[in-house]
């Protein structure tokens, strides 16, 4: 039997309505050893009522698991990797439809990279710098062709099929008292700090065709990292001090 991949996802009040038919697209992998974890906060939904067409689901293999605290975006990968640290995990969000084969596919590429300390990612950007100063992330570069860490600097967006190990993470990793404080919208740039401390290679791969859904007055972490105080630069110098002063190590 092939290994078992848990796929973790979280989603919030405003798209909870619509989150089935991302679900949807993961129960129907062809991968053949799957769990699918949805991570819901008890602040935001405490009295436990889920539209049926999420419900439904469960009879075709979804869990549903509440938690008390709210930690945002960050409850996509946090309690499933305390939970299993010794699984592959992939990771994934609540606004795509992903392709019947990502998973099988992305556990591919793992194998063939030497299945250690490798995170495999189906989005990506390459890190960009001007006289050897981080430009802002917005200027980063797209990537277009499948590439990797040893020849790229590679930062991976976690929510768009990311296949990681939790135990090849650094170890600061699920310390929810950190990634709150210097991170706490932005679990992708915590992810990527974790995978680089943990020495992990990076692959990115761009031959995958997710769709976005689309949902009338949606609100996206992405536009409140790229356009609002806090967001994504800042988040980004928020660990680069602190491991410079704990580590003396730059992290991006």
């Amino acid at each position: 039997m092939s290994e078992q991949i848990i796929v973790s996802l979280t989603t919030f009040p405003a798209r909870i309505d619509y989150v089935y038919i991302a679900i949807q697209s993961l129960l129907r992998q062809t991968y053949d050893n799957l769990r699918v974890i949805l991570w819901l906060s008890l602040k935001q939904f405490p009295d436990r009522r889920l539209p049926q067409n999420l419900s439904i689901l469960c009879k075709y293999g979804l869990e549903i698991r509440f938690v008390e605290e709210d930690i945002r975006s960050h409850k996509k990968y946090f309690y499933t990797f305390q939970e299993n640290p010794n699984s592959l995990v992939f990771l994934a969000d609540d606004d795509i439809i992903y392709p019947s084969n990502i998973v099988e596919d992305s556990y591919r590429y793992y194998v063939n990279e030497g299945a250690s300390k490798i995170v495999v990612s189906n989005y990506g950007f390459k890190i960009t710098r001007h006289n050897d100063v981080l430009n802002r992330y917005t200027d980063w570069q797209l990537c277009l062709s499948d590439t990797n860490s040893e020849i790229d600097d590679l930062f991976f967006g976690s929510g768009a099929g990311t296949l990681v190990r939790a135990n090849d993470m650094y170890n600061d990793c699920c310390n929810k008292e950190l990634f709150l404080k210097y991170t706490p919208i932005a679990d992708d740039i915590w992810l990527n700090a974790m995978a680089r401390l943990g020495g992990n290679k990076i692959l990115v791969r761009t031959k995958n065709y997710h769709l976005p859904i689309k949902v009338r007055n949606d609100i996206r972490l992405w536009h409140t990292n790229q356009l609002n105080t806090g967001g994504n630069d800042d988040q980004i110098k928020n660990v680069n001090d602190y491991y410079s002063l704990t580590m003396n190590k730059i992290v991006f």
